[in-house]
């Protein structure tokens, strides 16, 4: 709907002014991917994207529904210049450089194991999106360099006020 595209340039713009280097909270059915991969258009027009890290929570999302949503999207492009790993493997990385991160579900990349992918690897530019972010993982967050400050916060029912989404029960397991 109109409002939900609008709300996506928001976030754009927000991420934007942070110079591409920031996270994001959107609830469910907000429109995080679009946004990554939006945002992931614009900075290539700064500068052509050669190396882009996709990082996510699970199989499905890395091997199916993701690219799924990158060509629904019309941004194929972009796949063959994506490495896609879930966290379990991604934390693991040192010493690597890529041109951007697309950290997918981000707050599962907040513990102290998995935020070695931040501390270990240097990435130009930075996109965390994630539907929550426990008090906790924040202050996690903001003890890394570099920094990555919450660009945008928008939760579900606030999405239910402005008719972005069906009013729905989660049940998140």
């Amino acid at each position: 709907n109109e409002r939900k595209r609008e709300i996506g340039e928001e976030i754009v713009e927000a991420l934007r002014k942070s110079n591409f280097n920031g996270g994001v909270i959107l609830a469910t059915g907000g429109g995080k991917t679009w946004v990554m991969l939006k945002s992931l258009e614009e900075i290539d027009k700064i500068k052509p994207v050669e190396s882009i890290l996709y990082t996510c929570n699970s199989l499905n999302l890395r091997d199916k529904d993701f690219p799924d949503e990158v060509k629904k999207w019309g941004f194929e492009r972009f796949l063959p210049k994506m490495e896609r790993m879930c966290y379990q493997l991604a934390h693991k990385l040192r010493g690597e450089h890529y041109d951007v991160l697309l950290a997918d579900e981000m707050d599962f990349a907040l513990s102290t194991e998995y935020i070695n992918l931040l501390k270990h690897n240097i990435f130009n530019y930075i996109i965390g999106v994630s539907a929550t972010l426990e008090p906790n993982k924040l202050g996690l967050l903001k003890a890394i360099t570099p920094k990555i400050p919450i660009v945008y916060k928008k939760h579900l029912s606030e999405l239910e006020e402005e008719n972005v989404l069906n009013k729905s029960n989660y049940f998140y397991v």
